[in-house]
């Protein structure tokens, strides 16, 4: 008998909620690139791959978390504290920003 590959596991409630989480930070960064394709440049991910990030239809293996998260400029750490927490998302960015003015003056 051959199995349906249209089957997934269930996904868990921790690990539902961190897609969705890392589903709105990617919904605000493409608010401030402009589109997914320009994310998608910024980011070195194909614009297709972000748009199954955004939407939840597919997840990423941690090499592309990893160019994700370096290329908007996080560690993978970061984007797993991000991911975990109950911050705000705008929040978040905003006190990452400051973080980041504060070391680079």
């Amino acid at each position: 008998m051959r199995e349906n590959s249209l089957i997934r596991p269930p996904v868990s409630a921790d690990a539902q909620r961190i897609r969705e989480r890392l589903g709105k930070l990617i919904d605000l960064l493409i608010e401030e690139a402009g589109s997914e394709r320009a994310l998608g440049r910024l980011t070195k991910i194909g614009s297709n791959s972000i748009a199954r990030w955004r939407n939840q239809t597919n997840w990423a293996q941690l090499d592309k978390l990893t160019q994700f998260a370096y290329n908007i400029g996080w560690t993978v750490t970061e984007l797993m504290e991000f991911a975990e927490s109950n911050e705000d998302v705008k929040q978040f960015l905003e006190r990452k920003k400051f973080a980041k003015k504060q070391f680079s003056s």
